[in-house]
This record gives C-alpha cells, sequence and structure tokens, in this order.
C-alpha cells in the first residue's frame, strides 16, 4: 500500500514538473513578447517624433504657399498694372522702363508661382506621410494595449507557477516524510 501511495505521489510530482516546464516555456515565451512589445514602443516614439517634425515643416510649407498665393496676386495686380501704363499718357522712356521693370518682377513672380507649385507637390506629399504616421500611431495604441494583457498575463503565470512551487515543495515533504 505504501509503494502503490509513493508511486502515485511519483506520478503526481512527474504531472507537477511538466506543468512547472511548461509554465517556464510560456513565462519566456511572454518574455519575449514583451522585448518585442518594447521594442515597437521604441519605434512608436521615433514616428511619434517624426510626426511632429513633419507637422511642423508642413505648418512652414503651409504658409509658403500662403506667400506663394499673395506673390500670385501681386503678379495679376502688377499685370493690371502694365497695361494702365501702356494705355497711359506717360512719356515712351518712362514707359520702356516701367515696363522692363514690370517684366522683371513678372519673371520673378512666375519663377515664385512654380516653386509655389513644388511647394504645393511636397505639402500633398507630407499630408499623406501625415496620415500614415496618424495611423501607425494608431498602431502604437494597440501595440501598449497588448502589452498591458500581456503584463497581467505574465503576472498570473507568476502567481500559478509560485502555487505549483508550494505544492511542489509539500509533495516532496510528503515523500520524505513516507521514507522516513
Amino acid at each position: 500500500a505504501e509503494a502503490e501511495a509513493l508511486r502515485k505521489e511519483n506520478l503526481k510530482l512527474q504531472g507537477l514538473e511538466r506543468t512547472v516546464g511548461e509554465q517556464r516555456a510560456q513565462l519566456f515565451t511572454a518574455q519575449v513578447e514583451k522585448e518585442n512589445l518594447l521594442a515597437a514602443v521604441k519605434h512608436a516614439d521615433v514616428l511619434k517624433s517624426t510626426l511632429e517634425q513633419v507637422q511642423v515643416e508642413n505648418t512652414s510649407l503651409r504658409e509658403n504657399v500662403k506667400q506663394m498665393q499673395q506673390l500670385q496676386q501681386e503678379l495679376k495686380s502688377v499685370q493690371t498694372e502694365k497695361v494702365q501704363l501702356e494705355a497711359g499718357q506717360q512719356s515712351l522712356e518712362e514707359l520702356r522702363q516701367i515696363m522692363a521693370g514690370l517684366d522683371e518682377e513678372k519673371r520673378r513672380l512666375e519663377q515664385d508661382a512654380q516653386e509655389a507649385d513644388m511647394l504645393r507637390v511636397r505639402v500633398q506629399a507630407l499630408e499623406k506621410v501625415n496620415a500614415k504616421l496618424a495611423e501607425d500611431s494608431r498602431d502604437v495604441e494597440d501595440v501598449r494595449f497588448k502589452y498591458q494583457e500581456l503584463l497581467a498575463a505574465k503576472a498570473e503565470l507568476e502567481c500559478m507557477r509560485q502555487e505549483d512551487s508550494v505544492r511542489l515543495r509539500a509533495a516532496v515533504q510528503d515523500c520524505e516524510d513516507i521514507k522516513l
């Protein structure tokens, strides 16, 4: 009867050892997932910083676009003024000088308008980057939530490991008591 009891106790101990082994494997997996989540959070922080930089640059570009629009309005105004001067009673020499200045201003404003077009394209590209970074920011929040879930699971596994450890010690003590 004692041998049968010892054999049953031994089987229980083997079952407990397997359970402890499985829990250790689960704990190791949770730790690896924790490290992966920490890396993802760091990456998300970098993305957040990049998003902030892009937003600052985007604001600057929008201001540049507004300036370019003002310059286009000035170009229209200059062109209107040029037409009025051509119809005016001023001397031919004054008119030539004014037209030369206006032509130079027109070229400058046309060049500014071209730069404004390039800035618009760049703003559109930055807005796409902003959208992607906002999406990545939402992904970071999902990662943080999963990380909290993993921490809770880890704590639960640690509690189970401690309970199993107490049961294992008790079983070992029972075996030693039976041997005596």
